[in-house]
């Protein structure tokens, strides 16, 4: 058996076939899928420094696994952010091992990465937990030398190694010639590992999945009494937030910083059709995308701020001229909107009216959903006591 599948299976443990091993879903969430990898590098190299969002030269690894005997890199690509591009491994030549794990929906980019790199595909399995499959072997590696090893370090790191080794050379090629010329593999490998684990680790993004979470207990402040819940769908468009209060719905759109803006064009006509107001909420890197929404929609900029996401509200949210009560009402399945037609037709209600006892009835469902233990999207139950009847 080739030894670097040897060390992925004793890694990940995947089996020859992913039919073999049941499987629950195709969804691996960033947190699971990144705790589950640190769990499997940690146990299969004891003792080594395992790095996370480590900058290289032409790229970035999400994880790294460094040892004097192995450099094993590893870039990850999530199901979550949805809109985010897959993570192209590039800059990956320098590890003696480089792993690119991908989940559905970005397992299909995993036989466009590099020949050197071998691709893994994550699933959840029906225990809960993250497994892997093979998706694609890796091209035979190239033997690694001393300048392919030091190829993983950027200019400061390598500057600083040149003069720990006595090289002062001017430019920078000099000093890798210099170093590659005085070193054996194991000197070099043991070197860049030494370096790589105490440069300071890049941050990880800003990615849409985080600032909703924090948005969501920010609005709690904001909108009581409230129904908050994560992923609203609607009309082929999912807003990141919703609120869910007595007087409508209000919807928040969340570009964080791996995220586009092509599928505004969607979501824009079908959140007015339900929303009393909507929320475009960006990181600072994404500011060209405002330009993208109407001006009655609200504005907020996320920022991370000693390490945790802050919103700076730009522009209020005014009421959206575009909504339509119907549609508000058909937010309902048509057994509950049947049902609360029935209950009300004795009243002779408006349309406004029936939206509002609409959207009661949808928290009413979502709230007790909640109580049952079901609480993947909802982030906050309401008082439906203090909704209007």
């Amino acid at each position: 058996m080739e030894p670097h599948l040897a060390t992925l299976r004793e890694l990940f443990g995947f089996p020859e076939e992913i039919d073999e091993r049941p499987w629950s879903s195709a969804i691996v969430g960033p947190t699971e899928l990144a705790g589950a990898v640190t769990t499997a590098l940690a146990r299969r190299f004891p003792g080594a420094a395992i790095v996370g969002g480590l900058q290289l030269p032409a790229g970035r690894a999400d994880l790294a696994a460094l040892t004097a005997e192995m450099l094993v890199g590893v870039a990850l690509d999530a199901s979550e952010p949805y809109e985010a591009r897959p993570k192209s491994a590039r800059g990956f030549e320098g590890f003696d091992l480089a792993v690119a794990i991908a989940a559905y929906p970005k397992d299909h980019h995993l036989t466009a990465k590099p020949p050197h790199v071998w691709c893994l595909r994550a699933y959840t399995g029906r225990d809960g937990a993250v497994e892997f499959s093979l998706e694609r072997p890796a091209a035979p590696p190239q033997p690694a030398t001393p300048a392919s090893l030091l190829g993983l370090l950027r200019r400061d790191d390598l500057l600083r190694l040149g003069t720990r080794y006595g090289i002062e050379a001017g430019s920078l090629p000099a000093v890798r010639a210099g170093l590659a010329a005085g070193f054996t593999v194991e000197r070099a490998r043991s070197a860049v590992a030494l370096a790589l684990s105490a440069a300071p680790a890049s941050r990880p993004p800003l990615y849409g999945s985080t600032v909703a979470d924090a948005l969501a207990h920010e609005l709690q402040r904001e909108h009581r009494p409230a129904a908050i819940v994560r992923e609203f769908a609607y009309r082929g468009a999912i807003a990141d937030v919703a609120v869910l209060a007595p007087d409508g719905l209000h919807l928040y759109e969340i570009k964080g910083e791996t995220d586009g803006s092509a599928r505004l064009r969607l979501q824009v006509p079908a959140y007015e059709a339900v929303a009393a107001t909507c929320t475009l909420v960006t990181t600072c890197n994404h500011r060209s995308f405002r330009a993208k929404v109407p001006d009655r929609w609200g504005l907020i900029e996320c920022a991370r701020r000693a390490g945790t996401p802050r919103f700076v509200r730009l522009r209020a949210p005014a009421p959206n001229p575009h909504r339509h009560s119907a549609h508000v009402a058909h937010l309902l399945d048509a057994t509950e909107l049947r049902r609360l037609r029935r209950r009300l037709a004795p009243f002779g209600v408006s349309d406004d009216e029936l939206a509002r006892a609409a959207l009661r009835a949808l928290a009413t469902r979502l709230v007790a959903a909640y109580r049952r233990g079901h609480r993947a999207h909802i982030a906050l139950p309401c008082d439906l006591e203090a909704w209007p009847r």
